[in-house]
């Protein structure tokens, strides 16, 4: 299961490297003023920033937590 669950992250993270303005932006983070965005890969969520033609994973984050604790 855990394996299945890192090949599901793995393929998101593959799928922003190919379209990295998919995911919607963060606005937990939006008090940081760099445009973190997010993507949702089952209970996971992938929150990232776009530096060019480098996409940066800053964290991943379980979705079933509570949000508030997403303070950058």
């Amino acid at each position: 299961m855990a394996e299945r669950k890192l090949k599901e992250i793995l393929d998101g993270i593959e799928y922003l490297g190919e379209h990295p303005r998919s995911g919607q932006f963060e606005p937990y983070l939006d008090h940081l003023g760099q445009d973190h965005r997010r993507w949702v890969v089952g209970h996971y969520k992938l929150v990232y920033l776009i530096e060019g033609s480098t996409l940066h994973i800053t964290d991943t984050f379980d979705s079933r937590q509570d949000p508030e604790q997403m303070h950058g």
